[in-house]
């Protein structure tokens, strides 16, 4: 089974009662839970961990580089200010996804500079705390080259949204992911 982990910065355990507007209801524990269900659906180890102090998110970036076939990493304010953040990032060796809850471009101009990118296999800003939930399959697709069933899972993503969006239970075969190197992820809706 591979194992991914999910690091998240300060602030963002009081996710569901700060700046809703922003971030939206859904508390930290809540998107735990979506990221392992889903985890456990498709043959992945999902951890996750949550610090509002610097050297505890580089001394579990750190630990992680062995253990974890991929980091994905909401670093919170740290993402504008954390060079200890980024040098930690630069020594693993493993895919990393940078994951950003609401669009830092569309927030004040000092948020718009980020120290993690530039070692990030991959940037994510979503609307809300949808960015939370699907940041494993996007982890799957980086590493589809090592993972039998990155395809599979990105299937079953789909075939779950096609349902969601059609109110129909079968998927169109055109939409099915044949090979694990062509898998992406769009949504259907």
């Amino acid at each position: 089974m591979n194992k991914v982990i999910i690091l998240n910065g300060p602030n963002l355990n009081l996710l569901g009662e700060r700046e809703k507007n922003q971030y939206g209801s859904v508390t930290l524990g809540n998107i735990e839970k979506k990221c392992k269900e889903f985890g456990e659906k498709n043959n992945l180890s999902v951890s996750f961990y949550q610090s509002n102090i610097e050297g505890e998110l580089v001394e579990k970036i750190q630990s992680s580089r062995n253990e974890f076939k991929g980091i994905i990493i909401n670093a919170g304010g740290y993402t504008h200010t954390s060079v200890a953040i980024h040098d930690a990032l630069k020594i693993v060796k493993i895919p990393i996804i940078e994951l950003h809850i609401s669009n830092i471009y569309n927030r004040e101009e000092f948020r718009h500079k980020s120290l993690i990118s530039r070692v990030a296999t991959g940037v994510i800003c979503a609307s809300g705390t949808l960015g939370q939930i699907i940041p494993p399959s996007i982890v799957l697709i980086i590493l589809a080259d090592q993972l039998s069933n990155a395809a599979d899972v990105a299937n079953n993503m789909r075939r779950a949204e096609y349902r969601e969006a059609t109110g129909q239970g079968v998927m169109p075969s055109e939409f099915e992911v044949v090979s694990a190197s062509a898998v992406s992820y769009t949504h259907l809706t």
